[in-house]
């Protein structure tokens, strides 16, 4: 998720600045976000279906996923998800530009 993130964060701040966007400077860390994002999500959902990660001596698994994918399957949650996350974003930069 980290990878995933700089290399996303990376391309999006260089192109049209330093590169354009079709440049492989830009377009390989794309893909490559893409790609450690595809892995993150399938890593996630065998995790939650209990096929990866050790097991406690109790039987129990020690690791849980960061996001369950189960709650995707709620249209309300996820109807709020869409709603909400992008409208944080404009309150979050003022805040940080606010104290920073």
């Amino acid at each position: 998720m980290l990878v995933a993130s700089i290399l996303l964060v990376y391309a999006l701040e260089e192109a049209g600045t330093q590169y354009g966007w079709g440049s492989v400077q830009i377009v390989a860390p794309l893909v490559i976000a893409v790609v450690c994002w595809g892995a993150f999500v399938q890593y996630e959902i065998l995790l939650e279906k209990g096929k990866v990660g050790k097991r406690n001596e109790g039987g129990s698994r020690g690791a849980e996923p960061i996001f369950p994918m189960r709650l995707l399957k709620g249209r309300v949650l996820v109807g709020m998800l869409l709603f909400v996350c992008p409208s944080l974003s404009p309150l979050l930069n003022s805040l940080m530009m606010e104290y920073w």
